[in-house]
C-alpha cells in the first residue's frame, strides 16, 4: 500500500529546549505508531542539532485528523504546550497528498 496523506513536521528548539523536545518525541513514538492508519513514521535530528523533522505517512487525511484528537496524547499534550509556550521551542506541521502511483 503507497502511502495517500503525508505529515512532516518540524521542530525547531533552543539549545535549552533540547532534551526536552527530543524526550518527548521519543515518548509521543509509541502513542502514534499504536494509531489508526499510520503507514509509518520516522524522526531524525538535523546536523546543526537546532531541529528535529518527523515524516508520517497515513492511509488517508482521515486517519491523521483522528490522531490529531485522540485522547491518546492527553498526557503529553500538555508537555509540548508548556515547552512552546515558554518560547524554547517552535512546531511546524505541512501535510502532502500522493502526487503520483
Amino acid at each position: 500500500m503507497k502511502p495517500y496523506f503525508i505529515v512532516l513536521t518540524r521542530t525547531f528548539f533552543q539549545s535549552s529546549g533540547k532534551k526536552k523536545v527530543l524526550d518527548l518525541v521519543k515518548k509521543s513514538f509509541p502513542i502514534f505508531k499504536k494509531q489508526p492508519g499510520l503507514i509509518s513514521i520516522a524522526s531524525h535530528i538535523s546536523h546543526d542539532g537546532t531541529h528535529t523533522m518527523t515524516y508520517m505517512a497515513w492511509k488517508d487525511k482521515e486517519s491523521h485528523e483522528a490522531c490529531m484528537v485522540s485522547t491518546d496524547f492527553e498526557d503529553l499534550n500538555e508537555d509540548w504546550g508548556k515547552l512552546l509556550a515558554s518560547g524554547e521551542a517552535r512546531f511546524e506541521l505541512q501535510t502532502y497528498d500522493l502526487l503520483n502511483e
